[in-house]
């Protein structure tokens, strides 16, 4: 769907990065979680590169405010997400910094359970007027025009992550000697990999409150989603206590939760990790996808992508699933595990047990109608570029809520006055992500024959 034009004449400036060289940005593509978005975003900047020479900086949103990325003028700016620009003051900063670009949402997460679909719906003037959308087949496609976005403001392609799943990018990710001489793990080993997705059992009622039902979800239905992910988490770690066979079990927190919060969480409960389980946060899920032999997990999509890189892959389900979860139409094609003998039989024999196929087809037909969503995305931001940028724009400025002004008000005062908040155990992702030039050339340089030789 090509999207319909806007007013605007947007063109690219050179700026100095922190190398010290200059160079031209037509793109800046904005990520949140490194080890989710990187790779493709890496990817996408090579095809835009060699297919369409355009040139793309690639910065966390973290790093929105450095002088580098507000001294450019980018004629498209990709962004990870947009709920509703005028609520958030991350994505406001972001577009106030370049009031003529022309914006992207790519939208890293699409599959979504019920309850939170309804908090993270496009809603607000601007992302439903004036951003552009990425939408990886037809069921997101509707979703988004249920919604209001207008049907031209659609770009339907694929899921990214689903390309790199393919074994045709397996080269751009390490093998699994080198990934278990990297993490202390043993490669003659079955790997089994765990992406959690408990993500609200780390969470207090009051964050669930603030974060969920003040967004649009029914208070009932987000506390029983509340009970239901931390009754879960408790079960799920005494089955993980108890992994004792001869494979390196992977338990992986998801993006959003420290592998500190993950140990804290065992010792909550006063239970310590089986002698098979190692806790590792490092690297990007695809590169375990790949190197491991058996996939498992809670209610992840990863799951999904699993199954398209020709894995095993099973749900568990120590706790029976809330509605939210059963009802979403992917997670009635995973074959479940609703015990631990069952979870233990699967241990025993990783090797053994045959590729989802079943998944995997479910997810092309649902989110991969294309060849490779990288080159399709890589096309997408052309033809935006090409169409938008033919257009008399009027610049956007997005003013600050009064709530978000008291807020930045009430934080001066606590520092004027020294007044600190208790330091709580780091349950939940703290850092600011960065992405350097050289991270980029670095990891450019690694893919360029791998992609090279995929085309």
């Amino acid at each position: 769907m090509i999207a319909q034009p806007a007013a605007g004449g947007i063109g690219g400036r050179a700026f100095e990065n922190e190398s010290g060289w200059s160079t031209v940005t037509d793109i800046i593509f904005f990520i949140e979680h490194r080890v989710r978005e990187f790779d493709a975003a890496v990817a996408i900047r090579r095809h835009l590169k060699t297919r369409h020479g355009l040139e793309t900086q690639i910065a966390a949103i973290g790093q929105r405010c450095e002088p580098a990325l507000l001294s450019a003028d980018p004629k498209l700016v990709v962004l990870p997400w947009t709920q509703n620009v005028e609520a958030s003051s991350t994505l406001r900063s972001i577009v106030n910094a370049f009031p003529r670009a022309v914006f992207f949402d790519m939208c890293w997460e699409q599959l979504l359970l019920a309850h939170v679909k309804e908090s993270k719906a496009p809603s607000g003037y601007f992302v439903k007027h004036a951003v552009l959308h990425h939408s990886w087949g037809p069921f997101r496609t509707a979703y988004l025009k249920s919604v209001g976005i207008p049907e031209g403001h659609i770009f339907e392609n694929g899921n990214p992550s689903y390309t790199l799943c393919q074994q045709r990018y397996r080269g751009l990710y390490p093998t699994k000697a080198e990934l278990g001489e990297r993490n202390g793990l043993d490669p003659d080993k079955p790997w089994v990999l765990f992406p959690e997705n408990y993500g609200w059992a780390f969470l207090t009622e009051k964050q669930i409150l603030r974060r969920y039902v003040a967004k649009g979800v029914a208070k009932e239905r987000a506390l029983r989603t509340h009970r239901f992910q931390k009754e879960s988490l408790r079960e799920a770690l005494r089955w993980f206590s108890e992994i004792d066979q001869p494979i390196e079990f992977i338990l992986r927190p998801r993006p959003a939760i420290t592998a500190t919060g993950y140990q804290a969480a065992f010792e909550k409960e006063g239970l310590k990790p089986g002698p098979s389980v190692r806790i590792v946060k490092a690297g990007p899920v695809i590169e375990w996808i790949h190197a491991s032999d058996l996939v498992m997990s809670s209610f992840s999509t990863t799951l999904l992508e699993a199954a398209v890189a020709g894995k095993p892959a099973f749900a568990i389900e120590p706790m029976p699933f809330v509605a939210d979860v059963t009802d979403v139409a992917w997670m009635q094609q995973v074959e479940r595990v609703t015990s631990f003998e069952a979870f233990a039989a699967l241990l025993k024999d990783p090797l053994a047990l045959p590729a989802a196929d079943k998944l995997a087809a479910f997810a092309r037909a649902v989110a991969h109608p294309c060849e490779d969503a990288l080159i399709g995305a890589a096309d997408i931001m052309k033809r935006i570029i090409d169409v938008e940028g033919a257009r008399e724009r009027k610049p956007h400025c997005i003013p600050e809520p009064w709530s978000e002004l008291a807020k930045r008000l009430e934080r001066q005062v606590r520092e004027f006055l020294g007044i600190r908040r208790p330091k709580r155990i780091a349950l939940e992702q703290g850092e600011v992500e960065h992405v350097t030039e050289a991270d980029v050339i670095a990891r450019t340089a690694k893919a360029e024959t791998v992609f090279s030789r995929a085309m």
